[in-house]
């Protein structure tokens, strides 16, 4: 069941790049792993507690899931993700929002969540756009977050929360910074492998093609032979 999943999801990126391929599915077997969580989830919450504001959010989080694997069946790998890094974002801030009390110890909670996000753009994006792009979104909602909720609802200035604000900043920009390397460092090395997979390919065609072509000369040497034999016969013979 699980190939048969497989191949239909990713039977478009057999022609693709090694990396590309790899990738692909790699982001195809973590929506398979999390999909079923979420409905498991949803359906216990929906059963247990009723209706409360979290169904919406799983409801909403299984439609994303869908529709990215929709996005890697027709090869838009790129979209899906990006997508899944936004995803990711907004779902785990939205997480740590509703589910804790907002406190400044929970700002090193959400910038841990974007952390591990940047680490997984590292990893699974094509192009280090995507990390940027991911980055500059965290520090704006960690921004938001220690000056629109947490310093409101602990009633202290805000010169109290300076020094968590820019722990938490400078965690999010270190692991920007390594996001983007693992990416940048990636690309290079299975593009090294590509290079070097096909000059090996080339070298490959072309002993092949000089084996055939000795063999051919062989044959045609022998039949040449054959022939010489057959029409000048020895003098005794004659």
């Amino acid at each position: 069941m699980l190939e048969k999943l497989s191949s239909f999801f990713l039977e478009r990126y057999i022609d693709r790049s090694a990396l590309t391929h790899r990738r692909a599915s790699a982001l195809f077997y973590l929506h398979l792993f999390f999909m079923p969580m979420v409905v498991i989830f949803l359906v216990a919450a929906w059963t247990f507690e009723g209706y409360t504001p979290k169904l919406p959010i799983m409801a909403g989080i299984i439609l994303m899931l869908g529709f990215n694997l929709w996005l890697i069946q027709r090869e838009r790998y790129s979209a899906a993700v990006l997508l899944t890094l936004l995803y990711s974002l907004a779902g785990l801030s939205v997480t740590v929002y509703l589910a804790s009390d907002p406190r400044h110890f929970l700002l090193y909670n959400l910038a841990l969540f974007h952390v591990l996000t940047l680490l997984l753009a590292g990893l699974i994006s094509h192009h280090m756009r995507d990390s940027i792009i991911i980055a500059v979104l965290s520090i704006g909602i960690l921004t938001h977050y220690c000056f629109a909720v947490v310093v409101p609802a602990e009633l202290l200035p805000i010169s109290d929360y300076i020094h968590n604000y820019f722990a938490v900043l400078i965690l999010v920009v270190i692991a920007g910074v390594i996001g983007t390397y693992l990416n940048h460092q990636m690309n290079s090395l299975f593009g090294e492998l590509e290079g070097i997979n096909e000059r090996l390919e080339e070298t490959v065609e072309e002993r092949s093609a000089a084996l055939v072509e000795s063999e051919k000369q062989a044959a045609l040497g022998g039949m040449v032979g054959g022939i010489s034999h057959a029409t000048n016969p020895p003098i005794g013979n004659r």
